[in-house]
């Protein structure tokens, strides 16, 4: 045919023919359809077609293409999966399915009622014309499912449920295991913080580095009211908790050949902890740490010689300061400071503050207030004193001014 030049149209008429005719018969069950339309010449010259909604053909004498609107469509390809979109060859315009990935994939193909592994990543699933059992052919992916990351769910892995893709969301712990373990009692270190814990077809464990893994939930915050441990043996996770005080220890003390060494640690925020294998003394921000609560609702907090926390309930007295001074320094400084509800502080430098909780100084008076003293206040040192009003037989009836109101008088009994 190649060497008869009448041979030759005659085949290139009867291709075109049974192109067109296979066109028509494939077109029903395409996905995706050819974007160009080719005409036979040498080289062939191809037109813009979208053959979704046209057919190509091609005039049989001059090998010219030509693309006409149809309600039939024209030639195109079939997708295999459902995960896709349409694309064409950038040369020929030929219809080429893109196919989108999934999250996870489904691990098993079925029909018929028989089933086979399928890693459906890299596969995909079909059916044998003849006996309709399933198949796994390789090349284009299989199907699968999205996985949607969230606030809540933030981080997921794939598993499968009788080999069907599921999306495992796992949930957040306050504190992880420290261990993986397998079948036999063989275990391998792992941080499930950061990796989940898996067990081999063999199974032995494996640690995979994907997402968080197993631990246990806590009640209240992290490195306040707890903090976290792990079983020395099990590697499982333990929630230690740190109760609350109304007063802290301000000091940590060693064991061992550190036992006379002291550090200075707030204990309202981090807590006394020793070097397992030295026994010094470490002050940790896993946690708040020692203290004690106080009884009297005025007391305040204070240390003793070791800095040991102590509830001091200072004393009560008649009459009180009205100001707080500062010393060295700031000797000359003060604050206004009514220490009948409030307490004066200066600090290392001398700086004076009133403090709004318990009560301060003051001066104690014999009897009753009122009644035999009253409260008076130096207006310069805001120092409290006793003005005692001695008993009479007789009492004054009348009150007299002074100065302006030297001529004036009221009853007072």
């Amino acid at each position: 045919c190649k060497q008869d030049t009448q041979h030759k149209q005659w085949y290139q008429r009867r291709v075109r023919v049974l192109v067109a005719m296979a066109s028509s018969i494939i077109s029903a069950s395409n996905n995706c359809y050819n974007q160009m339309c080719a005409g036979t010449q040498d080289p062939p010259v191809l037109i813009p077609c979208d053959q979704s909604t046209h057919v190509c053909s091609v005039n049989e004498t001059t090998g010219e293409a030509s693309c006409t609107a149809s309600d039939t469509p024209g030639a195109g390809i079939n997708c295999t999966t459902s995960n896709y979109y349409c694309g064409a060859n950038e040369t020929s315009g030929d219809a080429v399915c893109i196919y989108k990935p999934w999250s996870c994939y489904d691990s098993v193909c079925e029909a018929g009622g028989e089933k086979v592994d399928c890693d459906q990543s890299t596969s995909y699933c079909s059916v044998n014309e003849t006996s309709g059992a399933p198949l796994c052919l390789p090349g284009n992916p299989g199907h699968g499912i999205n996985c949607t990351v969230t606030a809540e769910h933030d981080e997921y892995y794939c598993s499968a449920v009788n080999g069907s893709a599921v999306c495992v969301y796992p949930p957040v712990h306050s504190c992880y295991d420290t261990m993986c373990w397998g079948v036999n009692d063989t275990s391998v270190p792992c941080d499930q913080e950061t990796h989940r814990c898996g067990v081999k077809s063999d199974g032995t464990p494996e640690c995979i580095d994907t997402t968080r893994g197993a631990g246990t939930d806590c009640t209240g915050v992290k490195h306040q009211d707890f903090y976290c441990s792990n079983n020395a043996s099990t590697g499982a996770a333990v929630c230690v908790e740190t109760p609350a005080y109304d007063c802290y220890n301000q000091t940590c003390t060693g064991t061992g050949n550190f036992s006379n060494i002291t550090i200075s640690c707030d204990q309202a925020t981090k807590m006394c902890a020793l070097n397992d294998t030295t026994g010094e003394a470490i002050c940790s921000d896993k946690s708040r740490g020692a203290g004690v609560n106080c009884s009297d609702p005025v007391a305040y907090c204070g240390t003793d010689a070791q800095g040991g926390a102590l509830c001091v309930v200072p004393p009560v007295h008649q009459c009180y300061d009205t100001k707080c001074w500062g010393s060295g320094n700031h000797s000359e400084e003060s604050k206004d400071c009514n220490q009948a509800t409030s307490r004066c502080v200066v600090d290392e430098d001398g700086v004076p503050t009133c403090i709004a909780e318990s009560r301060g100084s003051g001066v104690d008076c014999y009897g009753t207030e009122h009644t035999d003293f009253y409260c008076s206040v130096n207006a310069t040192s805001g120092s409290a004193s006793c003005m005692y009003t001695p008993p009479f037989d007789c009492y004054d009836k009348i009150c007299f001014g002074t100065g302006t109101f030297n001529d004036t008088k009221i009853t007072c009994d």
